[in-house]
């Protein structure tokens, strides 16, 4: 099993308990289920990975996430983290005219759309 994958399912077990996580991926062949996991979770921001399985201790589920579970986590928690990144106006050197101001303040709103 890959190191990400198996140190996710160590802390389901953690959290929900072995008999839980057993119940829910013990059927699964290892192999497969470590790289379909690591192949998805790799897509994102490691340390969103990790927040949102740490976030699991107070998300008040019973069981485990599946896979589509957790990434939905991954992504919210993408958001929230690129929503909290403090926005910063250029210095002077960078704003030489009216016209470069006004470019760098549309890229500036257009990267806040974007989602991660």
């Amino acid at each position: 099993m890959s190191k990400l994958v198996d140190q996710i399912m160590e802390r389901l077990a953690a959290i929900y308990g072995a008999q839980k996580v057993g119940a829910m991926y013990g059927d699964v062949n290892s192999e497969v289920l470590a790289n379909v996991w690591e192949t998805k979770l790799r897509q994102y921001p490691l340390q969103s990975v990790v927040s949102s399985v740490d976030g699991l201790c107070d998300s008040g589920t019973s069981w485990p996430p599946t896979l589509t579970e957790l990434v939905d986590m991954i992504k919210q928690e993408s958001i929230n983290r690129a929503m909290s990144k403090p926005l910063a106006l250029p210095d002077d050197s960078q704003c030489v005219d009216p016209a470069r101001a006004r470019a760098l303040l549309r890229e500036a709103m257009a990267n806040m759309r974007k989602q991660p």
